[in-house]
């Protein structure tokens, strides 16, 4: 049998727990809904600062370039001229390649290569006059994937004599991006106008030209990532949150400006919300706390409870066994509770009961000499008489002798002298008995 203090010491424990843990999920899954809602209205905004860095380096590398084709050597179109100072700058710029193009498109090199580029659309448009930074493409020189910068380059006159085409690594933009991390899976990536990834710090989407919204088509699982990415090609800016390669991530998109490319910040939903961990860690061990000092409370109250709740049940056993004299002597009728309550009762049925079986004891004292004497002189009666001889029989005292005599002429003083007479004669008679 479970003992009360125990009983106490679980219940207390079940209680603190469901308290705690109740309060700790509430409170858990507001603030991490109120990150989530603080991350949402803020990722907009990461996402237009990460368009307006990437369109500032589009921009610093097209002023770089705009700086190298208004030099005079440039503007000459004199190739023996211009190479020694192409070769510089593309040792200090970090380009891949870098020529001139004349107005018909032909194109020289460094290193020496030569091709016509009249059709490419870069080239059209730097022609008449337009500055161009290209999405990652396939160089028909090498058929490596790069990224062109075209920029006119105009004479004496301010009339355009032809391009200056400076190639970067296709990686270019990916290194842009990758200086945007959100947290430690966080990233950035640009879409083009048609969806194609042309920037990722996972390169080999943007050499495959991964596009989700046409693989969401034959794959269900990237129909929500699509549908955001369908928003980012419309060049509108806004959040959203999307499962992706079983991993929940929330997404805010701008597009970037002087550009037809849209870029994506994005953040995983678990690192966003890594902070409530230690929220979570102070939940458990105030809960724990709590129960421990639940069990010590229990405890003490269980043995407050314990203690008196024996006694009265020992108290019950000695009443059942017929003892009614036992007295409060630990004071716990002294109580001013439901403990001194039951203990007064105990001590007031003590009292009752001792005093009716006092009153019985007496009555059967009574009731046993009326039995057996006669009312009027006090003498032995005739059911004494029996009941003695019946137990001197029993003990084998024979033979047992009776005196047995009659009081003649009793009627008579009765009727004459009156019934009181005949019972003082009746007494005197039983005196000489005696």
């Amino acid at each position: 049998m479970k003992s009360i203090s125990t009983r106490l010491m679980l219940a207390f424990s079940l209680a603190i727990l469901l308290i705690c843990g109740g309060l700790g999920t509430i409170a858990y899954y507001y603030a991490s809904q109120g990150i989530l809602t603080v991350i949402e209205e803020d990722m907009p905004g990461r996402a237009d600062d990460a368009a307006q860095l990437v369109a500032q380096q589009v921009q610093s590398s097209l002023q770089v370039a705009t700086a190298i084709a208004d030099r005079n050597v440039i503007r000459s179109m004199d190739w023996e001229q211009q190479a020694p100072v192409l070769r510089e700058q593309s040792r200090k710029l970090g380009y891949k390649r870098i020529g001139v193009a004349n107005p018909t498109g032909h194109l020289r090199t460094l290193p020496a290569e030569e091709t016509n580029i009249a059709e490419r659309e870069y080239f059209q448009k730097a022609i008449q006059g337009e500055k161009v930074f290209t999405e990652p493409y396939t160089s028909r020189i090498d058929q490596s994937l790069v990224c062109i910068l075209a920029v006119p380059i105009y004479d004496c006159n301010e009339r355009i004599v032809g391009v200056l085409v400076a190639a970067y690594d296709a990686s270019i933009l990916s290194r842009i991006t990758n200086q945007l991390q959100i947290g430690q899976s966080g990233y950035a990536y640009i879409l083009n106008h048609q969806g194609d990834t042309i920037a990722h710090p996972e390169f080999k989407r943007v050499e495959e030209a991964q596009n989700h919204i046409l693989e969401a088509r034959t794959d269900e699982g990237f129909e929500e990532l699509a549908s955001l990415e369908q928003r980012m090609i419309q060049h509108k800016a806004g959040v959203g949150s999307y499962d992706f390669e079983q991993v929940r991530k929330i997404m805010g998109f701008a597009p970037v400006p002087g550009t037809d490319w849209s870029i994506a910040v994005t953040a995983v939903e678990d690192e966003v919300l890594a902070e409530l961990n230690t929220m979570q860690r102070g939940i458990i061990g105030t809960s724990v706390l709590a129960i421990l000092l639940g069990l010590l409370l229990a405890f003490y109250l269980g043995r407050q409870l314990r203690r008196p709740l024996l006694r009265a049940a020992s108290r019950c056993q000695e009443m059942a066994a017929g003892n009614f004299s036992t007295v409060d002597l630990e004071g716990y009728s002294q109580a001013n509770d439901e403990i001194g309550a039951l203990f007064q009762g105990f001590n007031k049925i003590n009292q009752e009961v001792s005093k009716l079986i006092e009153e019985l004891r007496h009555s059967k004292e009574r009731f046993k000499y009326l039995a057996e004497h006669d009312a009027l002189t006090g003498l032995h009666n005739r059911y004494y008489v029996e009941t003695q001889v019946r137990q001197l029989t029993r003990e084998g005292i024979v033979p047992i002798g009776v005196i047995v005599c009659d009081l003649d002429g009793l009627k008579m003083v009765n009727d004459s002298f009156g019934q009181k007479t005949g019972d003082e004669l009746l007494l005197a008679f039983a005196e000489i008995l005696e």
